[in-house]
This record gives C-alpha cells, structure tokens and sequence, in this order.
C-alpha cells in the first residue's frame, strides 16, 4: 500500500454564519468525522477567542477535551473497526460520503478530488450548504 499525501482544505465556505438556524461557524474549533462526515462544534467552541490554543487558554484546552470525547465516543459508538480499517488501506483522506457531507461545511479532501473519481463525484453533487447542524450546537 503506497500512503497519499493527505490534504483537506477548510474554509470554503460563504455566508455560512448568516444562515437561520445554523449555529455552526467555521471560524472556530470544530471537529470532523471522515467516515460518515459528522461534524461537532460546541458553544464552548464558539466562545474560544481568536488564537487561542489548548496551552495558552483554558477555554482553549476546554473545548478541544470536548471536542476529542466526542470524535473517540463517535468513533466507537458510530463506526465498526472494519469500517476505520478500510479507510485506512483505501489511501483516502475521507470515504466520499464524508467527503458529500463535509464539502457543505467548507471541508475540501483536495488530493482525493483530483486523484479519486468517486470523491470527485461526491464533491460535484454535495450540496452548498449544510442540511443538517454540527452535533454539539
């Protein structure tokens, strides 16, 4: 098995915050699932002032401890060993479900959408927004 390079281009997203409804807001912390795209945001997330990091703020560290509980009970509870297996051997950095899903939230797999035609077409009929929150809202 040859491992990829493994880059995700975040924050293309527009006009995301003035959406009614939807608390997410790519500008701060948040967590993503790259099986089933998931995505978990806090309100603890969103109160993290620009810059700061789990060692220089205890908001910071706060909501990134939130942030990892929740991707290890997701992982475990959501997702079979076989299925984190196979995205490990398939070289992807997401399946193309996550990729369909988290495309909405301004996640881009950039080296899958040019080398992996079914993330391709995931990425191509995602949908400009998201349908549903980030957990966690």
């Amino acid at each position: 098995m040859t491992r990829r390079l493994r880059l995700v281009g975040t924050g293309f997203t527009s006009g995301l915050k003035t959406l009614p409804g939807l608390q997410f807001d790519p500008e701060f912390p948040y967590t993503a699932c790259l099986l089933c795209g998931e995505v978990y945001q806090s309100v603890i997330d969103r109160k993290v002032p620009a810059g700061a990091t789990p060692i220089n703020s205890l908001l910071a560290k706060v909501a990134k401890e939130r942030r990892d509980v929740w991707a290890r009970s997701h992982a475990a509870q959501e997702h079979t060993t076989r299925e984190h297996t196979q995205l490990a051997l398939s070289g992807r950095t997401m399946t193309p479900e996550a990729a369909f899903t988290l495309a909405a939230f301004g996640l881009i797999p950039l080296i899958d959408m040019v080398i992996d035609e079914e993330v391709s077409d995931a990425l191509a009929r995602s949908n400009a927004i998201p349908n549903v929150d980030a957990q966690g809202a």
